[in-house]
C-alpha cells in the first residue's frame, strides 16, 4: 500500500497540509469536522485506499495546515476545497465530509458541475443562524482554550474514559487533532455563515 507523507499546497493564500494513498483508483476527497484534522479519518481510509485515491487535506486553522487570522466562512473553505482539487488535478471527485466538513463539501459540490462523481454528507452543520448563535455563545472557543491549557496526557486519559465505546485509535487521533486546532479557526461558528 502506497502512503505518502503530508504534503502542502499554497491554495487561496493559505498551506494546506493533506496525505493522499492509494493506489490510484478514482479520487475521494475526506473533510473533516471542527476540531479535527485529515488524520482523524485514517481508520476509515485504511478500509478504503486500496481501491481509491484517497485525499485527506487538513482545513485552514486545523492539523498542519496554515492559520490565518480570518478567512474561516464556509464560503473560504469551500474555496480551498476547490482550489486544491484544482491543483491536484483531480477529475471526477468524489466528496465526503463531516459535520463542518459536511457543509464544506456541500457548498463546494455546488460549483464542481461534472467535475464532481458524487457527495457524502456525514451529520453536516446546516444550522440555522440562531442555532449558529447558541453555539457560538456557549462559549466553545473558551472551552478550547481551557482544553488545550490541560495537555495531552490529561486530555487523552480523559476522552479514553469518556469514550471507551471507542477504539483507542480514533480517540487519540482526535485529541492530536484537536491540539492542533487554532483559536482562529472557531470563526467557523460565527454566524450569520450559510452559504
Amino acid at each position: 500500500m502506497h502512503t505518502s507523507p503530508a504534503l502542502t499546497a499554497e491554495v487561496n493564500g493559505v498551506t494546506v497540509s493533506y496525505r493522499r494513498t492509494g493506489h490510484g483508483g478514482a479520487p475521494t476527497m475526506f473533510l473533516h469536522g471542527l476540531m479535527g484534522d485529515g488524520a482523524t479519518w485514517r481508520p476509515v481510509t485504511r478500509l478504503l485506499e486500496a481501491d481509491l485515491d484517497v485525499i485527506t487535506p487538513d482545513a485552514r486553522g486545523h492539523g498542519r495546515s496554515s492559520a490565518p487570522p480570518s478567512g474561516y466562512r464556509y464560503s473560504d473553505l469551500a474555496a480551498d476545497v476547490k482550489s486544491l482539487t484544482h491543483h491536484l488535478g483531480l477529475g471526477r471527485l468524489l466528496l465526503v465530509g463531516h459535520s463542518m466538513g459536511g457543509m464544506t463539501a456541500a457548498l463546494a459540490a455546488t460549483e464542481m458541475g461534472q467535475r464532481l462523481r458524487g457527495l457524502v454528507l456525514v451529520d453536516p452543520t446546516f444550522l440555522s443562524d440562531t442555532r449558529q448563535q447558541e453555539v457560538f455563545d456557549s462559549d466553545v472557543v473558551g472551552q478550547h482554550r481551557q482544553a488545550l491549557d490541560r495537555g495531552r496526557s490529561v486530555l487523552l486519559e480523559d476522552a479514553l474514559a469518556r469514550q471507551a465505546h471507542r477504539s483507542s485509535e480514533v480517540v487519540e487521533l482526535q485529541v492530536e487533532a484537536r491540539l492542533r486546532t487554532s483559536l482562529a479557526a472557531f470563526e467557523v461558528l460565527r454566524p450569520p455563515n450559510l452559504p
